[in-house]
């Protein structure tokens, strides 16, 4: 199948040999091929080099120290060589045909957008659902196409997801690629200023296959809601969409703003059931100074569920 839309497949990959292969075949296997596979490995120990030079020339390697998912990403851009930027987590894999379908999409909007992306299957863990339905999002025809995409991605639930997206090349690098100093969120935090700044088109069907298979997961490590890491770096990526973009709309600010509220809230809880209670205190407060009312809600909440607080706030 001819086509002049060129796509740069970048997988960034540390110890994860058992796979990697599996996320490989699914880039070569795509109705529709990539221009370049890139692979950027972060370090790995194991065998994932042997793997990747079983694949001859067809495959760009580089390795590089040991310095977290963004910056390989982020170096992944800065070699690839085409105008569309596909990524793919090395214990993923996409469906056969998911880059055609961008592809289709992308010729049929004449790449008027800046990030397409698709729907993926979430992990057993979550069921196999499809991420949309978790998301409560859809689209009725085989793409829609916004100029606005904001409020796409201030849904509850984002309904894009790294694996099953493709960005421009030029505007990933206009935003600042991937903020490497967060360790968790950090692709909420890319679609959040790409769909706030730039048209985005959400593609029927589903990109990626998104597994549990990979023992070292940053999601599964930092993204319960019990990690103060979480929390954390939703403040920063709330606070910084909040300051630095100066289109939002009255009520895309509010929402903003009650959910650094939030953020700061579960932060103060996690603190409080650590029993460090001056900076349970402190983030507490700026939970109420941020927005009253959604501090009172949590709190009114929190009162009814006292499995909430340790025993020895409980009075008995």
């Amino acid at each position: 199948m001819n086509s002049q839309i060129c796509i740069s497949a970048i997988i960034p990959t540390y110890n994860r040999a058992v796979t990697l292969k599996r996320a490989i075949d699914s880039i070569i296997a795509q109705t529709q091929p990539v221009s370049e596979l890139i692979i950027i490995d972060d370090g790995s120990e194991d065998r994932t080099k042997d793997i990747v030079e079983a694949y001859g020339g067809r495959i760009k390697y580089f390795y590089q120290k040991n310095q977290g998912v963004s910056f390989a990403r982020n170096r992944g851009v800065a070699e690839a060589q085409y105008d569309w930027i596909a990524f793919l987590d090395s214990d993923d894999y996409w469906h056969v045909d998911y880059i055609r379908r961008i592809v289709n999409a992308i010729e049929a909007t004449h790449a008027k957008a800046d990030l397409y992306f698709c729907d993926s299957q979430r992990s057993k863990r979550l069921k196999n659902r499809l991420h949309w339905d978790i998301a409560n999002f859809a689209v009725k025809d085989s793409y829609e196409l916004k100029a606005d995409g904001s409020d796409w991605a201030l849904m509850p639930i984002q309904p894009m997801i790294m694996p099953s997206s493709v960005i421009r090349k030029k505007t990933f690098l206009e935003v600042g690629g991937l903020p490497a100093h967060l360790i968790t969120r950090e692709d909420t935090f890319l679609f959040y200023k790409i769909a706030l700044l730039y048209p985005v088109c959400a593609v029927q069907g589903c990109g990626a296959i998104v597994t549990s298979d990979a023992s070292n997961r940053l999601t599964e490590n930092y993204s319960s809601l019990n990690s103060l890491v979480y929390w954390k770096n939703s403040v920063y990526l709330y606070e910084s969409i909040l300051h630095s973009t100066g289109n939002l709309k009255k009520d895309q600010r509010k929402l903003l703003i009650g959910a650094i509220s939030d953020a700061y809230y579960s932060i103060g809880r996690l603190f409080l059931l650590k029993r460090e209670y001056a900076a349970s205190a402190k983030h507490f407060f700026l939970s109420l100074t941020h927005c009253p009312a959604s501090f009172s809600k949590r709190f009114l909440n929190s009162t009814r569920k006292l499995m909430d607080f340790p025993a020895c706030c409980v009075r008995r």
